[in-house]
C-alpha cells in the first residue's frame, strides 16, 4: 500500500499493521510502535508515539536503533493510524537514506 492510497481515505488501523509488516520484511530487525503519555506537556491527555526499529549491527552484540516520533493528538487533527503510519515512513526513509549512503561509500 502506498502513500497516495492512504491520503486517498485515511490510514485505518488494518493499513498500521500491513506497513509495518512491509517495512518488517524489507528491513528486518524489530519494529515497535509505543505510545505513552507525553512528558513535555503538562496538561493530561497529551500522549506520545514512538516508532523504533531495532536491529543487530554485527556478531559484536551492538544494535542499532532508528527512531520516529510525534505528539498526539497533533493541530492538524490527524488520527492515530495516521500519526503512526507517518512515522513509520520516517523511519523507512531514513533506513533508505542509510543503504543509498552505505551503497555510494562501497563503491568507492
Amino acid at each position: 500500500m502506498g502513500k497516495q492510497e492512504m491520503e486517498d481515505r485515511g490510514p485505518i488501523w488494518r493499513d498500521v499493521g500491513e506497513l509495518a509488516a512491509r517495512f518488517e520484511q524489507r528491513w528486518g530487525g524489530i519494529w515497535v510502535l509505543s505510545v505513552r503519555l507525553d512528558p513535555g506537556r503538562g496538561r493530561s491527555g497529551h500522549l506520545f508515539v514512538l516508532c523504533e526499529r531495532t536491529a543487530p549491527v554485527s556478531r559484536s552484540g551492538a544494535y542499532k536503533q532508528t527512531r520516529a516520533s510525534g505528539p498526539y493528538p497533533t493541530c492538524d487533527r490527524v488520527s492515530m493510524p495516521s500519526l503512526m503510519c507517518r512515522l513509520l515512513w520516517e523511519v523507512n526513509e531514513r533506513l533508505e537514506t542509510d543503504s543509498g549512503l552505505a551503497e555510494r561509500q562501497a563503491s568507492f
